[in-house]
């Protein structure tokens, strides 16, 4: 197929594993807002309801659910099948493995290109061995079936060539809306909303409440904090299996005035307004939407220091790291920021210089339909 002889756009049908929004759902929609639609007619595939489907629909694209939350789940095989059959997209593209791992079967049936984009690994060294080495073992099979890979880290395509010698691969980095998340705009007063004192520093975590996120240090970190800082407050926005364990450890540890818990919120560059300080203590990422959001609102960011991080930021320079297996030195560098709000200053001016330089999502779509043009051509 090429696009010339097609005189028409690309039906790319876009799939991810659940319908809530995390960062790789946010990545589908910020894909979706900014597709050239004379060039790309977006269809989504989703194997979870949630709040992504409603914004789906808000923005009258075609979005369908067919429930798993399992892997391989061969149940569903037919249902996919009989689905990519009466869409007949020219392209199929999966995000992340648990979709590729439901899609590859059917795109191979039906002779449809497969891209996977990878949005981290899904193997990491903190798991047990079983689990690591079959997780890996079927990264290398998914990556397999796919006409491309795309990477979201250097770090990513990197890992994957060296452990399972990924093939047919490139890298194409996160990018940010910079209308939606712009420092200069006004936004409603968060801070108010939930009693934030103006002489409190507020600490965020906004993500998912789920084990790779690591919100058991981060509220060990926010008890150690509490011995050496006294005027801060903690939003932690976010739903997730790991929500009750989170809630009942703050009550444990008597965090109930310090740590403010709120659902899943759609309004994030309101949030992001409020904070002083946006934390990220994830055990693993693959290229952090959400850090990329905090440094495009001026917002000094601390993080983990893993991989994909450490693509993004620059210790000390745009943001400040520390071990994810150590709340004592989380703790310690959140103090550090709170006590030196100079340093805080720096480093969010110099966040948001690199953010609008290099990670624009108009830059990474532009990218992305530019692939998907070669792809049919091939």
């Amino acid at each position: 197929m090429d696009q010339k002889v097609l005189k028409r756009p690309l039906k790319v049908l876009l799939s991810i594993r659940q319908g809530q929004v995390g960062g790789g759902e946010s990545h589908v929609l910020e894909l979706v807002r900014g597709f050239d639609k004379s060039l790309v007619e977006p269809v989504v595939l989703s194997f979870t309801d949630g709040e992504m489907i409603d914004r789906l629909q808000a923005m009258n694209t075609p979005v369908h659910v067919i429930p798993t939350t399992t892997p391989f789940d061969v149940r569903v095989w037919g249902k996919v099948k009989r689905f990519l059959h009466n869409t007949a997209p020219d392209i199929v593209h999966a995000h992340g493995t648990r979709a590729a791992s439901n899609l590859f079967w059917s795109t191979r049936a039906l002779n449809l290109p497969l891209l996977y984009t990878v949005h981290g690994w899904s193997f990491h060294k903190t798991q047990p061995k079983t689990t690591y080495y079959t997780r890996l073992y079927t990264e290398k099979f998914i990556t397999r079936q796919a006409a491309l890979n795309i990477c979201v880290s250097n770090s990513n395509q990197a890992d994957g060539q060296r452990l399972f010698g990924l093939k047919n691969s490139m890298v194409i980095h996160n990018g940010v809306d910079l209308n939606k998340f712009d420092p200069t705009r006004t936004y409603p007063d968060i801070r108010q909303e939930y009693g934030v004192r103006p002489d409190e520093i507020l600490i965020g975590y906004i993500s998912r409440v789920t084990y790779q996120k690591n919100p058991l240090n981060f509220i060990r970190a926010m008890a150690l904090l509490k011995n050496t800082v006294q005027n801060f407050k903690v939003l932690m926005v976010g739903d997730g299996d790991m929500k009750d364990e989170a809630l009942a450890l703050a009550s444990e540890l008597n965090l109930q005035d310090t740590i403010i818990f709120i659902k899943f919120r759609s309004d994030v560059p309101a949030i992001l307004k409020a904070l002083d300080i946006f934390c990220l203590p994830s055990w693993w990422e693959g290229f952090s939407i959400g850090l990329l959001e905090a440094m495009a609102m001026h917002k000094c960011v601390v993080c983990s220091s893993v991989d994909g991080n450490r693509e993004i930021v620059s210790d000390h320079v745009t943001g400040y790291f520390f071990p994810p297996d150590n709340p004592q030195g989380m703790a310690d560098t959140l103090a550090y920021l709170c006590q030196h709000p100079e340093a805080r200053a720096q480093a969010a001016a110099k966040g948001e210089t690199l953010v609008r330089q290099t990670f624009s999502a108009p830059k990474m779509i532009r990218t992305l339909e530019g692939v998907y043009q070669q792809l049919v051509r091939a």
